[in-house]
């Protein structure tokens, strides 16, 4: 299976970096996909389809980013998560995969970054809103499960 290449491939985790083929190399696919669920049964599904989208024959690099906002960033709630689900997000992570997550909706749910099963600082953007837009602008094809 193609693995995702994004900041975690190779130069460590954090925002904005994303893996860039050469003029030489390969296309990168560039998408973002967008949770505002906190339905967990609904979580799991995508991220099997996140599994799956990389899987699928003749894909190449890829460039992708999961924004979480409104009732989606309870998704990476440490205190609700269950260890076969960190495992899921964390195989994603080493693959590449970058987890966005909202520091307004962070803010309106009074959670901590510490609350969230382990997202970095370079992982938090100020309004996943203007950040799907701001991806979608740079040409990331926008997915929303």
């Amino acid at each position: 299976m193609p693995a995702a290449r994004g900041p975690a491939a190779g130069r460590g985790r954090g925002r904005g970096g994303g893996w860039r083929g050469t003029d030489a190399g390969p296309s990168v696919t560039r998408i973002v996909y967008h949770l505002d669920s906190g339905d967990r049964a609904h979580f799991s599904n995508v991220l099997r389809y996140l599994k799956e989208h990389l899987g699928a024959p003749g894909h190449g690099p890829a460039d992708v980013r999961i924004v979480l906002h409104g009732e989606g960033v309870r998704l990476l709630e440490s205190a609700s998560m269950d260890t076969a689900t960190a495992i899921r997000i964390d195989t994603l992570r080493l693959q590449g995969f970058e987890f966005l997550v909202s520091r307004r909706s962070m803010e309106a749910r009074g959670l901590e970054r510490a609350d969230l099963h382990d997202v970095i600082r370079d992982e938090m953007v100020s309004s996943g809103i203007t950040e799907l837009y701001r991806l979608q602008r740079k040409g990331f094809t926008y997915i929303k499960p």
